[in-house]
């Protein structure tokens, strides 16, 4: 089996990840996305969601690549006709994650770095004596930025950091404040709906993921949304509590509430973008 993934080193683990699962002898395909080649612009202005998972999407499609494995969050929730996303797995690590440079306890205001529109917006919010600046470039990169001084403080996902670094200490920020991207943590995986491996690669699903993937995306298609959309959207399956922090054509609402079922998650948040648009007229 041909399994496409970016060349980064985070995509790489995950990619490596899924074949450990998988199990058996298969050839990886590292590709470099449009997104990995642009470190200093925000995405929004290079083509927003999407831009690391297109390329690649489109190399399943064409038959190049038998799969694809990507981070949950990078995925538009509209794929092409041909595209699945077949298996779901490993969704516990979805907290937004600080970590912090030297000597940084005694300082009134902290530099902190973030690409994330979502991030800073609940940033700004929550943390008063955190300034926010913008920061590119792959972990790596953001890391050398942390430890060298340019950031007092950089926010990433649990997930990116436990996965390329599971010995380097950062604190969980709370869900309640921080409320994470839909898919954040989850690994997924893209195959066309015909492929002779569609089984095979369904046997590498986690069901309780599945659970939470598929209440996130739903909710998400409720408001449209893409990765330049400061919105945070958490479905946690072993409790049924969804996490709400939307900002909907300029209005913000934040809650939590109990959904048991998709079709419930889906009513909160079809209730929610009714008060939005009804404080908006």
């Amino acid at each position: 089996m041909k399994i496409g993934t970016r060349e980064s080193r985070l995509a790489v683990i995950q990619a490596e990840m899924f074949k450990n699962i998988l199990g058996g002898e298969h050839e990886f395909v590292k590709i470099r996305s449009s997104g990995d080649m642009d470190h200093e612009r925000p995405l929004k202005e290079i083509g927003g969601q999407g831009i690391f998972v297109n390329g690649i999407n489109r190399m399943v499609m064409k038959g190049e690549l038998d799969c694809a494995v990507h981070s949950g969050k990078d995925l538009p929730t509209v794929l092409a006709k041909e595209l699945e996303v077949v298996s779901v797995f490993d969704w516990r690590n979805y907290h937004d994650v600080a970590l912090y440079g030297q000597n940084v306890d005694h300082k009134e205001k902290m530099i902190v770095g973030t690409s994330s529109p979502r991030r800073e917006e609940q940033i700004r919010k929550n943390m008063k004596n955190w300034e926010v600046s913008g920061l590119r470039g792959n972990i790596d990169t953001r890391l050398k930025k942390l430890d060298s001084g340019q950031y007092d403080c950089i926010v990433l996902s649990e997930a990116a950091v436990a996965r390329m670094y599971p010995h380097r200490k950062y604190e969980l920020l709370d869900e309640n404040f921080f409320v994470p991207a839909p898919g954040q943590g989850i690994i997924a995986v893209i195959s066309r709906k015909d492929s002779p491996h569609y089984d095979e690669i369904r046997d590498t699903e986690d069901p309780i993921a599945r659970r939470r993937w598929d209440v996130e995306r739903r909710v998400a298609s409720i408001f449209n949304m893409g990765c330049s959309v400061p919105n945070g959207i958490l479905y946690n399956p072993e409790t049924e509590i969804l996490y709400l922090d939307i900002n909907f054509q300029g209005n913000r609402i934040s809650t939590k509430i109990k959904a048991r079922t998709i079709l419930e998650a889906e009513m909160v948040a079809r209730n929610v973008k009714e008060i939005i648009n009804y404080g908006s007229s």
